[in-house]
């Protein structure tokens, strides 16, 4: 089945407690002893800047030359983590928060962030563990929360992932990260409406909630409003063209609004883009099976019920041996 790329879009924010601590009146002042208060934050500043506009590279450099001289500051290096896994270098992030731990056993932040980056390397028990860890840290931050329902939501406890996402939610009614998960883990749940109704918060607090719109289109699907989701679909891919699963949903709506056309461009698509997916194959033998295309079904049919049979899906297996016998 169509899914999603590792993490979803749920990250912690990347203001850290430490420049929290910085109050910019006549001057700048941080809340740390030395000489070179100013100048020190003013390093913290530009970088978090750099991260919020997305120049992490620039981010690097900043956070380097300060780390040279100052390297166990716990938030320095947890941003200096932030920006490597925005570049997707999670082991160089991880090496920078198991740093920042290292430094200061209690930094709450730290433990969440390396939870994400951890995850993003398919390392599920340790990313599990240290959201919990932050967690009991500091049980008023609302993002290892979400992330935390992610992972489990993935490892197939949609129940303990609904949990999390209402207790993110509970810190923070009006995250639209937080909305955008718990609109997930009802989907999982077949809680279609509901999620319909996160999804469009977290949409109405953040127009470019890119997972918000996927989500809110899964949702769509299930409920049959194919309009709706080949829009949101299509919303998502305007925000993250790289979700190759948003070619394969739309398809689907196209297909059971009787867009053969339009819905064999889509599936052909997405097939480019996950040649290993049954569903994708056997999506297409049903297209083209519509359009009279029966050798062209045939063929992707078969495809289709041999990587069921590889993946062990014996039910889908059965179901693609079927409409392979259905065929003229």
């Amino acid at each position: 089945m169509p899914g999603r790329r590792l993490w979803d879009g749920v990250q912690r924010q990347t203001v850290s407690s430490f420049l929290a601590a910085i109050v910019l009146a006549a001057g700048v002042a941080v809340a740390q002893a030395g000489p070179s208060n100013t100048t020190v934050s003013m390093q913290l500043v530009r970088a978090e800047s750099l991260i919020q506009d997305g120049k992490y590279q620039d981010a690097i450099d900043v956070l380097n030359k300060y780390l040279a001289t100052h390297p166990k500051d716990a938030a320095a290096l947890v941003d200096r983590g932030d920006a490597y896994l925005s570049l997707n270098q999670q082991k160089a992030a991880v090496a920078d928060y198991s740093a920042a731990i290292d430094a200061d056993p209690n930094d709450a932040d730290a433990y969440a962030s390396r939870c994400q980056a951890q995850f993003e390397a398919q390392q599920d028990q340790p990313a599990l563990n240290d959201c919990s860890k932050a967690i009991a840290l500091d049980p008023k931050l609302a993002y290892p929360y979400r992330q935390r329902a992610i992972i489990l939501l993935n490892a197939g406890k949609a129940q303990e992932a609904m949990n999390d996402a209402t207790a993110a939610l509970r810190l923070a009614p009006d995250s639209p990260a937080s909305l955008s998960v718990r609109c997930r883990v009802e989907n999982a749940l077949g809680a279609y409406t509901q999620a319909v109704d996160d999804c469009t918060a977290a949409i109405a607090l953040q127009s470019d909630n890119e997972p918000a719109y996927f989500h809110r289109g899964r949702a769509e699907i299930f409920l049959k409003q194919w309009s709706a989701a080949i829009a949101d679909f299509n919303a998502s891919l305007k925000l993250f063209p790289q979700e190759s699963g948003a070619y394969y949903w739309i398809a689907l709506a196209q297909y059971e609004t009787g867009s053969y056309a339009d819905a064999q461009t889509s599936i052909q698509t997405y097939t480019k883009l996950d040649a290993t997916d049954p569903d994708g194959y056997m999506l297409r033998a049903k297209i083209e099976a519509k359009q009279g295309n029966g050798d062209s079904a045939k063929t992707d049919a078969q495809k289709a019920l041999q990587l069921y049979r590889t993946n062990g899906e014996s039910a889908l297996a059965s179901q693609a041996q079927a409409f392979l016998q259905s065929l003229p």
